[in-house]
């Protein structure tokens, strides 16, 4: 009868990854420097009709996985309330078009998300989001070796990534393997390459942010672990006199900072931002734009006194004060405080999802996409939607049922507190 049961469970088994690799890329960007103005064509087209197919393949996973697993109304309330903001900024604006159809992309991934998190477990999702993350930047990596040797950083070509979005793909699933290699879930024949190859593509980045979410997410990995491997335990003593060696004998960490330019390109990019940013923060009181924003089509703002005429903003909180002025900022910050609190109080999660918040919420204050179709966003709504819920446990009771069904489908799962009692009975 096995094999009977064995195309289905395959089916099960492959469904969140291939949701996932259409969601990003709907998400990811295939050119650079274009910002959506409200006008379609042949690639908003086409990256619609994938969203689409995303979310019709994760409505049939929904569909014949009966998901019942709970999803929270907290983080879709903060969500909606956030995009109707924006939508009333828009209005006051006078350019509605752009922000609507920004904001029935978001909403589309949104509902998207919610059925796979309905219907599939937390190690679920995360292992299957991270392996899509993955493949898709150490593809970006590998087509775009060639612009190291020109540019200092590297630049996707099959996708056209820049280095900062390249830095987030490979820095989450370089995380989540020093999670499982610090647990011991994980073999050191298969994590070690893997996170080597991810990491030198977060090192060809050049993304200082990057690096530095990555190092504070790997110590609250460290600090969450309650018992650490022996090897895990030596790599650590080992890597303390390394560090010492690297920032007190080396000039590494200049380099880092400075990607090795002299010219002062970087003091200027610096100051261009905070152009941009003192723009935002200078928005007069007795305007619209100043309480609910201009809308989710603002990427970048109109700068007076400079050779450029308009300057990317570059912050997801900068970004939400244009989007949706200080009432929409606020209604974020509830909303990433919350996730934040939720994320520590989920014993059985927070191991991992701290982290990663930490990666997402550290890089948000010098990326753009906290919220925006995106794959920062997909990230701080799914660990949301997972942490919401997460006080239920139901989520890993379905995940130890289905891997015994999936194991022996005529088998019962027992209860997880009758393993101690049969070894019990099983001893006498």
């Amino acid at each position: 009868m096995a094999p009977l049961h064995r195309g289905p469970v395959l089916r099960r088994a492959v469904a969140p990854y291939i949701v996932w690799l259409l969601i990003l890329a709907s998400v990811v960007s295939w050119r650079r420097g274009v910002y959506f103005s409200g006008e379609l064509d042949p690639v908003v087209i086409v990256k619609a009709v994938i969203g689409v197919a995303a979310l019709a393949a994760a409505a049939g996973s929904f569909h014949r996985g009966r998901g019942r697993l709970q999803i929270g109304v907290r983080t879709l309330a903060l969500l909606v309330l956030y995009l109707a903001i924006a939508f009333l900024g828009a209005l006051a604006d006078g350019n509605p078009a752009a922000s609507v159809v920004l904001s029935i992309r978001v909403l589309l991934i949104a509902v998207t998300v919610v059925l796979l998190v309905a219907t599939y477990p937390a190690r679920t999702l995360f292992r299957s989001l991270l392996v899509a993350m993955a493949l898709v930047g150490l593809c970006a990596t590998a087509s775009g070796l060639a612009s190291v040797g020109v540019g200092g950083r590297i630049y996707g070509v099959f996708p056209p990534l820049n280095p900062n979005e390249i830095s987030l793909l490979c820095g989450l699933p370089a995380l989540g393997i020093v999670h499982q290699l610090t647990l011991g879930n994980m073999k050191n024949r298969i994590g070690l390459p893997l996170l080597m190859a991810l990491l030198a593509s977060v090192w060809m980045t050049g993304s200082r942010t990057g690096l530095f979410a990555f190092s504070v997410a790997v110590v609250l990995i460290l600090l969450h672990a309650r018992q650490l491997r022996v090897g895990a335990g030596f790599a650590l003593i080992a890597l303390i006199p390394a560090v010492f060696f690297i920032v007190a004998g080396t000039d590494l960490v200049t380099t880092i900072l400075e990607r090795g330019d002299d010219s002062g390109s970087d003091l200027l990019t610096l100051n261009a931002r905070t152009i941009a940013w003192d723009t935002v923060l200078n928005t007069p009181s007795d305007t619209w734009q100043r309480w609910v924003g201009a809308g989710l089509s603002v990427k970048q703002v109109a700068v007076e006194g400079q050779y450029w005429q308009d300057q990317a903003l570059d912050s997801s909180w900068i970004s939400a004060l244009a989007q949706a002025g200080v009432v929409g900022t606020l209604v974020l910050a509830v909303w990433s405080l919350t996730t934040v609190a939720s994320s520590l109080a989920a014993r059985d999660l927070r191991s991992l999802t701290t982290p990663v918040l930490a990666f997402i919420l550290v890089r948000s204050f010098l990326e753009n996409g906290l919220v925006d179709s995106n794959v920062p966003f997909v990230v701080f709504l799914t660990v949301s939607l997972l942490v919401e819920r997460a006080a239920t446990r139901s989520d890993y009771a379905r995940q130890e049922t289905e891997e015994c069904h999936s194991r022996s489908p005529s088998t019962q799962m027992p209860h997880p507190r009758g393993f101690a009692q049969q070894a019990r009975h099983s001893s006498r």
